[in-house]
């Protein structure tokens, strides 16, 4: 039989071609166990041939099920953002599911708008990389009974969330603590700002291996844009008023604007100044010098968050399990003893 592609072929159509009824052809194609392998067999090879194919949108409003997930993140544009998402697409994928991928660009509004719209789009379980202290989002998902999973957030006051967590303050400590080694002193931390920060308390790691040492942070903590120009101009600022001989950036996109600035005053890394970026995105290793930076399981973070949100469909109910996957220090060629 030869092959035609044509959107008006029905199911009349294949039930003649393999010589079955119309119910047994969709009882196939919804895989109904009691059909048997050579009718199922007869049914594909008549649908094949005729091309055609199932209306997804008629079996979802019959079945109330879309095989789709939505997934949140902040800034697409992040190298860490787009390796988390290729690992939840891929084990989506795997599953037969589809990934409808929103981004809320740091804002809490577009956010809570961006989950919405997928609400109405009957997405089966949501993904999300939530902009600070997502409670108003997760009250809504909550309501709608909507399947979800949180990645990389602080999850310590919610009740009833799966979440696959990274524990950034581990990774702030230990960078902090191989500087510290150096023999570094005027070590200076940017951050994101408050209102975006999905671990709150990060912040307190810094300060912890500071105080420890009795060392000054004063004028060293600094908040600014999580973005490539926001830590270029924070650290203007930071060398114009506290001349740290070391910085931590909370991503390695922050870390390309210390370069940058670094570039323009005349400094060399890691002789006048070390730094030491956040995530290990492939940009890492080709920087000059390449940067030291503190690796997350990009990539297992969103295999794992669809892991964990098709659990929650299989098994119908909410529950509350969390997956914390350790960061580690890749030390390379950014950072040296500070300038005598």
């Amino acid at each position: 039989m030869k092959r035609r592609w044509d959107s008006r072929v029905t199911l009349r159509d294949v039930a003649d071609a393999a010589g079955v009824s119309v119910s047994t052809v969709s009882r196939v194609i919804v895989g109904h166990k009691a059909m048997t392998e050579a009718t199922s067999a007869r049914v594909r090879e008549a649908m094949h041939a005729l091309g055609y194919e199932p209306n997804v949108l008629a079996r979802a409003l019959r079945t109330r099920v879309t095989h789709s997930l939505g997934l949140i993140v902040q800034d697409i544009a992040n190298p860490f953002y787009a390796e988390v998402t290729k690992g939840a697409e891929r084990a989506a994928a795997e599953a037969g599911y589809n990934l409808i991928l929103g981004d809320s660009d740091y804002d809490g509004e577009r956010e809570y708008g961006l989950l919405l719209d997928l609400a109405r789009r009957h997405v089966d379980g949501v993904l999300l990389m939530a902009v600070g202290t997502p409670r108003r989002s997760i009250d809504m998902l909550q309501a709608r009974e909507m399947p979800f999973v949180l990645m990389d957030v602080e999850v310590d006051r919610y009740a009833r969330v799966n979440a696959v967590l990274t524990d950034p303050e581990a990774g702030v400590y230990d960078a902090m603590r191989y500087l510290i080694g150096l023999g570094h002193r005027r070590i200076a931390f940017l951050v994101g700002r408050p209102e975006s920060l999905s671990y709150p308390h990060i912040v307190d790691a810094y300060r912890r291996a500071m105080d420890e040492e009795s060392l000054s942070h004063d004028g060293l903590l600094t908040y600014c844009d999580f973005t490539m120009d926001g830590a270029a101009a924070a650290t203007r600022a930071l060398l114009d008023r506290s001349k740290p001989t070391a910085i931590v950036a909370l991503s390695d996109l922050m870390a390309l604007g210390i370069y940058q600035t670094a570039a323009e005053r005349g400094l060399v890394i890691p002789r006048d100044l070390s730094v030491i970026g956040f995530d290990d995105t492939p940009m890492a290793r080709f920087l000059n010098p390449a940067l030291t930076s503190v690796a997350q399981e990009k990539y297992e973070i969103g295999a794992r968050a669809v892991q964990l949100v098709l659990e929650q469909i299989e098994q119908g109910r909410p529950s509350r399990r969390i997956v914390t996957l350790q960061p580690r220090l890749v030390v390379r060629e950014s950072c040296a003893l500070p300038a005598s």
